[in-house]
């Protein structure tokens, strides 16, 4: 019944958009549902003559030569800007809503959808949304939730890429296509300087929701808990067996720490526990090189190995773990002081009480550089606004900690804003600087 409601309202979707002739198609598949049958017997009186394969054939025909028309005059409209010369796209939503209404009676019309997704590329401002792993993974799906919500009624090509914090910098460098940049840490004043060197401009900024990180270990390991203390001492390379961590545990194994490259959550814990002058996240990253490292090249091929590897640690974000089959991994309870340990992953934890040093605010910063589309920037600023709305917010309570509820008392120290930006605690706190 769950299936045949679900399809029901696809189907309301189909009708307020015209598309009655696909709507037709998916509620004869449900000849048995009372609803079905009288929604056909309403489209017969609002469209009592439904398309047949040959006109729909022939319409095609004409819409693709009426398409290549448009695309040869807007070719020669080089000086107007590509708002003005939208005015082409109804005939591509046309296109669209027609393609999709022959899907169920001509799958051989795939390569004209094809078409039209190549044309909505071609015509639609692009915003690429860059960096972080963390918040835009393809298995996390919160970012994808976000284009699909926010592209809902805008004209925009919205692109993906986690190739995580420090990379997305380096692509916004580079040149690249890199409208709003996601970080899993701060933006540090090298970062911000390579930017500028690039000539691109930080136009706005803000945390947007909150995260903490677990650590994990391999599933053998009888080692329950580490302190604050004992974590900073593991990563500078002064502790090196589990034993040292805990002599009655009997686990003799050196500790192998499994690091992500290009990861703003490797940067935040190894900065925030080793020397800052060990660390450079601009890419001279010098591991201490008494401790064992080993770095790989995504969340999951790390997971993968701390299954894998006796004696592994290796830390991600409590979205991205707490995904993930409980049997395969034991996560490791962190002690603050003299507090009790804190497993984020049990019910009811008090995360207040979490170290500060594994809660980090979640950023989106939008870009802007010399050649970038008026167009896709005034899109990039209201998807930082969307994702501060309501709605992104929403989205991003499923994963995360909303930056209105944060896991612990959120304050200016926690929250690095780049110079000129206004504080947190502004009650008038605007998030774009002013030109």
């Amino acid at each position: 019944m769950s299936d045949e409601h679900e399809l029901l309202r696809n189907i309301s979707d189909l009708i307020r958009n015209g598309q009655y002739d696909r709507a037709r198609i998916l509620l004869n598949q449900i000849p048995d549902n009372p609803t079905a049958q009288e929604w056909l017997q309403k489209l017969d009186q609002l469209d009592p003559t439904p398309t047949t394969f040959e006109e729909a054939q022939a319409d095609l025909v004409d819409a693709q030569a009426e398409l290549a028309q448009a695309e040869d005059d807007i070719q020669t409209v080089k000086t107007r800007s590509r708002r003005q010369f939208r005015v082409g796209m109804a005939l591509f939503v046309f296109l669209g809503t027609l393609f999709g209404s022959l899907l169920g009676a001509a799958a051989d019309f795939g390569d004209a959808l094809d078409n039209v997704d190549r044309i909505r590329e071609r015509f639609y401002p692009e915003l690429c949304i860059v960096g972080s792993d963390t918040i835009l993974a393809e298995d996390l799906g919160m970012a994808q939730r976000w284009a699909d919500e926010f592209g809902a009624d805008r004209e925009v090509n919205i692109s993906i890429d986690a190739i995580g914090s420090s990379n997305g910098v380096q692509r916004a460098a580079d040149g690249g296509c890199a409208h709003v940049l996601a970080m899993s840490e701060a933006m540090s004043e090298a970062q911000l300087e390579k930017l500028t060197d690039a000539d691109v401009e930080v136009t706005c900024m803000a945390e947007v929701g909150y995260d903490i990180i677990v650590l994990v270990t391999d599933i053998n390991n009888p080692v329950p808990q580490i302190t604050d203390f004992q974590l900073n001492d593991v990563l500078l390379g002064n502790d090196l067996n589990w034993l040292d961590i805990d002599a009655l545990s009997g686990y003799d194994h050196p500790i192998t720490i499994l690091v992500r490259s290009g990861s703003g959550t490797t940067d935040l814990v190894m900065s925030n526990y080793i020397f800052t002058e060990n660390w450079d996240s601009e890419g001279g990253r010098r591991f201490p090189p008494e401790a064992r490292y080993v770095i790989c090249d995504s969340n999951q091929e790390c997971l993968n190995r701390t299954l894998s590897t006796q004696g592994s640690l290796y830390w991600a974000s409590f979205a991205h773990i707490v995904n993930q089959p409980r049997e395969y991994l034991r996560p490791l309870a962190v002690v603050l002081g003299d507090e009790s340990p804190i497993n984020p992953l049990e019910d009811e934890v008090e995360l207040n009480l979490y170290p500060r040093k594994l809660v980090r605010p979640l950023y989106l910063y939008v870009l802007r550089g010399d050649d970038t589309d008026s167009d896709s920037y005034e899109l990039a600023v209201e998807f930082l606004q969307y994702v501060r709305g309501m709605q992104g917010q929403d989205v991003l309570d499923n994963y995360f900690f909303t930056y209105f509820s944060p896991p612990r008392d959120a304050d200016e120290d926690l929250v690095i804003l780049l110079d000129g930006f206004d504080s947190i605690t502004e009650p008038n706190r605007q998030l774009c600087l002013t030109d």
